[in-house]
């Protein structure tokens, strides 16, 4: 990326510097790099790199200009409208948090997913929490970039969570440690019981749509605390720190799909 932009400076006679980093600097970088002949998508993952550096560069104190932060509202995401997000609506959640069963490894996925959905933590990051990270009322998440998350415990999270605060884990670990496939495997176990089976549309060409529990994963939980936080009115800025997502594109797109479901109400 840096060489690239070094090539764009050449080429283009813009001189990059941090307050230079605005709409016209993105118009013109655009521009050169389709005329190297990229792609949009390796247009748009340029310019979401830039973006992580520019974050990091804001949050050290290096940077006070603010203006690259548009750069995702004036890019359109690659086949962004072609990518289904799926999420639990809030009864749907708590079909599965209230899910009752004597399976000990079934009654893990079923806490670690629900605290997830309740707090926006992703699976990568609970796996790497230790049982410091939870404080009374509070989530630590340590960035990839240094630096801190803090997230709010609400009450649902405390609950779970309380479960598994005086039992001990290898590494000191908060919750007990568990691969991605067990998660998904138990998760439409689960699914599949507690009767969901609101059809979704199909991740690719020539696929029919499936019942939900087909598709749930641990990677749904986030989209799941983004839906229900917006349903809610939790603010957009807010719900983008709790869930650690600088490109709040997908956080946009939820509000967009929910926005469309809300006027679909003047059709009964």
């Amino acid at each position: 990326l840096y060489n690239l932009l070094r090539e764009f400076e050449d080429h283009s006679g813009y001189s990059i510097s941090f307050p230079s980093l605005n709409a016209g600097f993105l118009d013109l970088f655009t521009a050169y790099c389709s005329k190297k002949g990229y792609k949009h998508s390796t247009t748009y993952k340029s310019v979401n790199n830039l973006v992580w550096f520019l974050n990091w560069a804001t949050e050290n104190g290096y940077n006070v200009y603010r203006e690259y932060r548009q750069f995702y509202k004036l890019m359109d995401a690659p086949d962004e409208k072609s990518r289904l997000l799926l999420f639990l609506h809030w009864d749907e959640l708590m079909l599965l948090k209230e899910f009752n069963t004597d399976n000990r490894r079934m009654e893990r996925v079923r806490d670690i997913f629900s605290f997830m959905c309740f707090s926006g933590v992703r699976f990568s990051e609970l796996q790497l929490m230790k049982k410091e990270d939870l404080k009374p009322g509070e989530i630590s998440i340590l960035k990839p970039g240094g630096g801190v998350r803090l997230i709010p415990m609400n009450n649902y999270a405390q609950e779970i969570y309380q479960k598994y605060e005086n039992k001990y884990y290898l590494n000191n670990s908060a919750f007990p440690s568990m691969s991605i496939i067990t998660m998904n495997k138990y998760l439409r176990l689960m699914g599949k019981e507690t009767g969901l089976t609101r059809l979704v549309a199909p991740q690719s060409e020539g696929e029919g749509s499936q019942p939900l529990y087909r598709r749930l994963t641990a990677g749904i939980a986030v989209n799941t605390f983004i839906r229900n936080a917006i349903k809610m009115e939790v603010p957009l800025e807010i719900i983008s720190r709790f869930t650690g997502i600088q490109n709040d594109s997908r956080v946009r797109r939820i509000k967009s799909d929910l926005a469309k479901e809300e006027m679909k109400k003047f059709n009964h």
